[in-house]
């Protein structure tokens, strides 16, 4: 069968738009397939003006990409093909990054009274909000727009179903942003699932746990579903695991092998960079032979509060469960360097999770941008290079990044300490000097 495309991508999202970059680039015939001329964004992205939306046709029709306009269905007969406006999309390999979007939860009478989609969010609605809020979910999105809305003059309750805040993150890191987040006077209520939902003279009560609420409004901002409708991607043979969402491989392939997959439609946090680094390895896969694996340990999760989250690699306790006594940690606080001594911004820290040998297993930091400060760290990560390392790469002196130096030299100490060899030869040697 004669190709017409070498990838054919559906999406309008962000990592869509990156993918048809990047395999344009590479010289392959591409198609971007999507139903909106503008970007989809994410919600953090359109809250805090850290994406823009983007002329899809403007953008990638002067790179050579075929832009599509309509929404298309997978048809297994008599050919595999891609059908979108009765045209007949014919491709060695199809990627798909349509996004996730919520789904209004099993909760009786909440379709007939409604309720916010944290989805729909743009900087301009959160002013028209009423007073008293309440916010459904425990992900990055819903604690950013919790602590915005705070400092708007709401009400914010956050209503989480887990123990503690980001419970996959590190347990301090998530304490003292939510402590932080409890000082600016947003309510936090754990273990506290929402069950019911009712509205009496214009107010809202919400069952959540044990215990009743009442607000002006509730914003959902959890119980996210593929955006795959209408797509029949049975008819190709793809599976889907009990939460909905597609079964794949290390290298994003479904379980069609010429179907691959990117983004939010896998689930999990949802964070722009990982988007764009499974975009990559499945266009990779896609266009030549599919041998490049997703490797999320140096992949950043970031949280944008003030002060900021940010994560790479494995947590304190994971790093024990998996190494046991091999793991050590190093912490350094952000009150310790010399620009925080004249600044009022003095908590956070650094941990560092590194082995024996100095390899470095993972990093959690909170405090004034981290989120920037911890793409050091997943650099040194994704290279392999040792902790120790990076106590000889020395940063600038007024900055929060000489946090990084300064834990690599407590670390490089401790390690030295750990080597008692190495400190019997040093004596040895500085014994002999004296005579």
């Amino acid at each position: 069968m004669k190709f017409d495309y070498d990838l054919v991508i559906i999406g309008n999202t962000i990592e869509a738009i990156y993918a048809a970059s990047k395999a344009v680039h590479l010289k392959s015939r591409v198609a971007l397939v999507f139903s909106d001329v503008k970007a989809n964004l994410r919600v953090s992205e359109r809250l805090f003006k850290r994406g823009c939306t983007l002329d899809i046709n403007q953008h990638l029709g002067c790179l050579g990409v075929d832009v599509i306009l309509g929404d298309g269905e997978f048809i297994a007969k008599p050919n595999p093909v891609f059908l979108v406006n009765n045209r007949k999309l014919k491709s060695r390999s199809y990627l798909i990054a349509t996004g996730a979007k919520i789904v209004l939860p099993n909760i009786p009478d909440l379709e007939q009274i409604g309720c916010l989609i944290l989805d729909h969010f743009c900087q301009s609605d959160l002013t028209n909000l009423p007073q008293n809020l309440a916010l459904i979910g425990n992900n990055p999105q819903s604690i950013e727009l919790s602590q915005l809305l705070a400092k708007l003059g709401k009400n914010v309750n956050l209503i989480l179903r887990e123990k503690r805040l980001l419970p996959y993150l590190d347990f301090q890191a998530s304490f003292l942003l939510q402590c932080h987040l409890e000082t600016e006077g947003i309510n936090i209520f754990t273990e506290s699932p929402w069950t019911q939902i009712k509205q009496i003279d214009q107010q809202k009560w919400l069952q959540i746990g044990n215990q009743v609420i009442q607000v002006d409004e509730v914003i959902l901002a959890q119980n996210y579903q593929p955006n795959l409708t209408n797509l029949n991607l049975e008819s190709w043979g793809v599976k889907f695991n009990q939460s909905g969402f597609p079964l794949v491989n290390n290298k994003l392939q479904t379980t069609n092998p010429n179907l691959y997959v990117c983004g939010d439609i896998l689930g999990g946090y949802s964070q722009t960079n990982i988007a764009e680094s499974e975009a990559d390895i499945a266009v990779k896969n896609a266009l030549f032979f599919p041998l490049f694996k997703v490797n999320y340990n140096c992949l950043p999760v970031t949280v944008f509060t003030n002060p900021n989250l940010a994560q790479v690699g494995l947590s304190e306790d994971q790093a024990k469960y998996y190494h046991g006594k091999n793991v050590q940690v190093i912490c350094e606080y952000f009150k310790h360097l010399p620009n925080h001594q004249f600044t009022n911004q003095n908590s956070g820290f650094c941990k560092i999770i590194f082995l024996n040998d100095g390899t470095i297993l993972g990093c959690v930091m909170v405090g004034e941008k981290a989120a920037e400060i911890i793409g050091a760290l997943a650099f040194a990560m994704a290279q392999n290079i040792k902790l120790p390392q990076l106590a000889n790469f020395y940063y600038p002196y007024f900055t929060n990044s000489a946090i990084i130096s300064k834990a690599a030299l407590s670390a490089k100490i401790q390690l030295l300490k750990n080597n008692k060899n190495l400190l019997s030869l040093f004596e040895t040697w500085f014994n002999w000097r004296k005579k």
